[in-house]
């Protein structure tokens, strides 16, 4: 039988139209160890105001310059500007011969603003409200009609560069704009691309292909989040692993389109908020970044045909927060190359929380004082893990980002000792596979077996101990506990946050404060009934008294969960105190 070609197993090359350019998926790499360089994942929290910063309200710059004591966005000219307003002009000599084009050069006048997005040091742009998103978005409108005015001006070029991984020298909030005589290289390549398309199919590129992707594929494998008037997606011909791409449903060319359009603007500001809260949500880090907007020229030529707003966002990270996708050797000297399909990135973006998670904060917000259902903890971001494939059951074993409990440092003797826990099967009894291969080695990390995050590995039981009856009865027990750890673990986590940052903050007023406590009581009430299910259902497991195995793993799994209740009570326990510290506070003597 011949095999089928599928796209998320087998090489193959796609077409970039924007850019007229190839760009070569390997999907078969991601099985591949990794054994070079690993990034710093530095979620560090910054202050809210750093003295040292260039960028931060009131401080003084490298050159002298003081900044204002702004209170939202702040806009001030590059002290090191790539391109100058005044310089010699370039007078090229005439050359007639064929040499002339071999040496060509051209002088570039120009300038460069820094747009500081707040004045807060220490957020992202993530973390920020849309309504602080959307005085952006105004204060890049007001820059590009001013700089559209100028006569020296022909492309306004905005971007973002967030991570040291990126190249960004502060981490303070900001954006630069490059304004040029010249159209730069990239955007000059897109707008003769739409401009050929336009003159070929009398439609725009751009906006084929929205309605390809929301309207002619039923399935819509790549798109990731949209509003009304904006659409989030991974684009069929990505170079970047996790590279997406905002574009407008309607034909504006450029931001002066959105001027007076509070609508447009909102919509803007709210697409952009929730793409880059995923991006931080998928490895659980403040995810680097380039993003870049690309529109229409300024100068004095109709581009309504060849222009089509559109944002690209270029981050830099490939499987985890550490392991940084370069581009070198085939990419450089052939062409680029990835291994992550669009479709699958796609899939991960779009399974990813749209708002601030917890993980981003010492002291934690108050986000989650609603009893949380099995089915929204079930939607919510996991950390890095694999699947292992038991008989009919999915183990889904959770790893951490880095570290000595990550999935690159773990041996596979650990992994099996892991397993050993959940299902009963002795280490000695348990063969793995993974990609069609027996791992062997238990002193092997498991980076080195190419095992990455969401791998999926088959577990085979070589030999068993006691009879068949009681492997039966331990793998019951096995999944009940499974299925607290993975359904009820989260929850508990989330209560405790809530009840931490509930405590430490107390200037909400009595009704407030009466409601979240009552919220956090019912979450309470909640954990403990599924946990007392959980001891109903061990408590079924009817294991002989020759099963000593099973007793012994039952006898686990019921001290776990009685923990597990201890351990919520102790939380709750905290809230009483607090409350009734409260009310002997606000209760007067009597006379």
């Amino acid at each position: 039988m011949t095999e089928e070609f599928n796209f998320e197993e087998h090489s193959h090359r796609r077409f970039n139209p924007l850019t007229n350019s190839w760009v070569l998926c390997s999907p078969h790499r991601t099985k591949r160890p990794w054994q070079g360089q690993n990034e710093v994942n530095n979620n560090e929290l910054l202050p809210e105001y750093d003295p040292k910063c260039y960028l931060c309200p009131g401080n003084e710059r490298a050159q002298g310059a003081k900044n204002y004591n702004y209170e939202s966005t702040f806009i001030f000219s590059n002290d090191f500007a790539a391109v100058k307003i005044e310089q010699p002009e370039y007078l090229p000599q005439e050359q007639t011969d064929k040499f002339s084009n071999l040496l060509r050069a051209e002088g570039v006048r120009g300038e460069c603003k820094v747009m500081c997005f707040s004045p807060k040091h220490n957020i992202t742009v993530a973390e920020m409200t849309e309504d602080a998103i959307l005085h952006v978005i105004q204060s890049w409108i007001k820059i590009y009609q001013e700089m559209s005015t100028k006569p020296y001006i022909n492309y306004i070029q905005i971007f973002e560069n967030k991570g040291s991984i990126m190249g960004c020298s502060n981490p303070h909030p900001h954006c630069q704009i490059w304004c040029t005589e010249t159209i730069p290289e990239e955007p000059s390549k897109e707008l003769l691309s739409m401009k050929n398309y336009y003159e070929k199919n009398h439609s725009c590129l751009l906006c084929d292909y929205i309605y390809l992707e929301t309207i002619k594929l039923e399935q819509k494998p790549r798109i990731i989040c949209e509003n009304d008037s904006f659409l989030c997606l991974t684009p069929f011909w990505a170079i970047w692993p996790y590279e997406t791409m905002i574009i407008s449903k309607s034909h504006i060319i450029s931001l002066f389109d959105l001027n007076d359009r509070n609508k447009l603007q909102q919509d803007l500001a709210n697409i952009i908020r929730r793409i880059t809260c995923k991006y931080d949500n998928v490895f659980k880090s403040s995810f680097p970044y380039s993003m870049g907007i690309h529109q229409a020229p300024v100068d004095d030529k109709d581009h309504t045909n060849d222009s089509h707003l559109h944002f690209h966002f270029y981050p830099a990270l490939l499987r985890s927060p550490t392991i940084k996708k370069f581009l070198v050797g085939y990419e450089l000297l052939a062409e680029p190359q990835r291994d992550l399909t669009s479709e699958l990135v796609a899939e991960q973006l779009k399974n990813s929380l749209p708002f601030v998670f917890l993980w981003r904060f010492a002291k934690p917000l108050l986000f989650s004082i609603l009893p949380v259902s099995m089915k929204s903890m079930e939607e919510t971001q996991r950390t890095p893990e694999i699947i292992v494939s038991w008989g009919k059951e999915r183990i889904h074993l959770d790893f951490e980002l880095q570290g000595a409990g990550s999935l690159e440092e773990t041996t596979l003797k650990q992994l099996k000792e892991r397993l050993k826990k959940v299902t009963g099967v002795p280490v000695n009894g348990q063969k793995l596979v993974f990609s069609g291969a027996v791992m062997k080695d238990n002193t092997v990390k498991l980076g080195s077996f190419g095992l990455h995050p969401f791998s999926k590995i088959l577990l085979i039981v070589q030999t068993t101990t006691g009879s068949p009856e009681e492997h039966a009865l331990i793998k019951r027990i096995s999944e009940s506990i499974e299925k607290t750890r993975t359904k009820l673990i989260p929850q508990i986590e989330s209560f405790e946050i809530s009840i931490s940052s509930f405590l430490s903050e107390q200037d909400n007023d009595k009704d407030t404060t009466d409601t979240i406590k009552s919220k956090l009581v019912e979450t309470h009430h909640y954990i403990v009934e599924a946990l007392m299910q959980t001891l109903l259902t061990l408590d079924d497991v009817a294991c002989p008294p020759e099963f000593e195995a099973a007793r012994k793993k039952r006898r686990e799994a019921v001290k776990y969960t009685q923990d597990l209740i201890d351990r919520v009570d102790v939380v709750k326990e905290q809230l009483q105190s607090s409350s009734s510290i409260n009310n002997n506070k606000g209760s007067s003597p009597s006379s």
